[in-house]
């Protein structure tokens, strides 16, 4: 069934018609020993836009939200002017 949607280059094409949600492989920022752990992916609705999903552990508990791509494009580079300031 799910050879049956078109599937976005970096979707992993795992229960994207049940879910109704593509969604790419998790990416962590860090490694072990860091303060937080820090994850993100990057879903998308079927025929909706793109967000990210970030989650933040830190002592066994996570905290998860998603904003909107550009909005993460927006901290990427806010982020980046504040490490090269």
């Amino acid at each position: 069934m799910e050879g049956l949607i078109a599937h976005p280059a970096w979707c992993r094409r795992a229960d994207c018609v049940r879910t109704g949600t593509h969604e790419s492989a998790a990416r962590a920022a860090g490694g072990p020993g860091d303060l937080l752990g820090i994850g993100a992916t990057l879903a998308q609705l079927i025929d909706g836009p793109r967000i990210v999903r970030l989650t933040v552990t830190e002592d066994g508990v996570t905290a998860a939200f998603s904003v909107p791509a550009e909005q993460a494009r927006a901290l990427h580079r806010a982020l980046g002017d504040l490490l090269t300031s």
